[in-house]
């Protein structure tokens, strides 16, 4: 009896592990019936997808399911680079790497009015040649707030696997609303944050280690992130990207890093400098891209450097003729 009881109990526990990892088939033999003709527009193909959910939490798994069943990995675009210099346009093309299926997520997300953030970070083993030395990120996925609740996403991983060059289909449901211990064994944010851990693991600890487990044994700096998420949420997109431009810096100071940081304030300068911003924007503006041009200049490429401080000064001297 006490043997039976044990059996049981044991069904129960995986039951309850594995279950929130079940393929809803009602919504993905919707997804896979939508019509071809809505990719030709995003608000339509929104509303159709989600006309069978109940709440945000299907209506993300509809949009996760279509995008899998959709998208195809861009595997010439990464081998020849082309990927780099073109504006990823999966819902065109059929087509897309991980940042890719990243912003289709989150522009599907924004139609529907559900909270959700690309996040960019490191990722071992997945798609060709993607371990490296981690002085850059390489692969993006979400973090989507359904129902009051932080849930990740990575459709990249859950659309199939890369094998001697070739795409090869192959729906893994475990991407969807993952585990996030299950997503630290083979990603890392590079924002500590959106670890949703409050010991977080080190980037030497994740490219040294292959069991999470180990990886989280040697973290011992403490860090909040349920309130930093919550001033995250607070702040404005460009107060956003910069929040999280800086937190990846200071997680892994390495150039390419410097470089989006310096990028990150050219942007928000930018969008505080065109015709008809009010004076505060201006001088915001002015602020933001000499924030820019202090860390251009830790850059090592001289040209690189000259070339983008260039930049700043003219958005500089164009805001100031605005304020006058």
């Amino acid at each position: 009896m006490k043997i039976k009881l044990i059996f049981w109990v044991f069904l129960l526990f995986v039951n309850s592990l594995f279950s929130k990892n079940l393929i809803n088939t009602e919504l993905l033999h919707y997804a896979e019936n939508c019509p071809q003709v809505l990719k030709k527009d995003l608000n339509k193909l929104v509303a159709y997808l989600k006309k069978p959910t109940k709440d945000q939490s299907e209506a993300v798994e509809v949009f996760f399911y279509w995008i899998t069943k959709n998208v195809a990995y861009d595997v010439k675009g990464l081998a020849d680079g082309s990927y780099l210099t073109q504006e990823s346009k999966p819902l065109e093309t059929g087509v897309a790497v991980c940042q890719g299926y990243a912003d289709l997520l989150k522009d599907m997300c924004v139609v529907a009015k559900i909270d959700c953030y690309v996040i960019v970070g490191y990722a071992k083993e997945r798609f060709a040649n993607t371990r490296a030395n981690y002085k850059d990120t390489n692969h993006a996925w979400n973090m989507v707030k359904v129902d009051g609740v932080y849930k990740i996403v990575d459709a990249t991983w859950g659309s199939g696997y890369v094998r001697d060059d070739i795409f090869y289909a192959e729906l893994e449901i475990s991407n969807l609303f993952a585990e996030p211990n299950y997503l630290l064994e083979k990603r890392l944010p590079s924002d500590p944050r959106w670890q949703l851990k409050d010991y977080p693991i080190s980037l030497g600890a994740f490219a040294k280690y292959d069991s999470v487990q180990t990886m989280l044994s040697k973290a011992t700096i403490y860090y909040n992130y349920k309130d930093s998420i919550q001033v995250f949420e607070n702040l404005d997109s460009n107060h956003q990207a910069i929040a999280t431009a800086m937190s990846a810096y200071r997680f892994n100071p390495t150039i390419p890093l410097v470089q989006e940081l310096a990028n990150t304030y050219y942007r928000a300068a930018y969008d505080h400098s065109k015709e008809g911003c009010s004076p505060n924007e201006l001088n915001i503006a002015i602020v933001y891209y000499k924030k820019a041009i202090d860390w251009y200049n830790e850059l090592e490429d001289e040209e690189k450097k000259k070339e983008h401080k260039k930049s700043c000064y003219r958005g500089i001297a164009f805001a100031q003729y605005l304020l006058k």
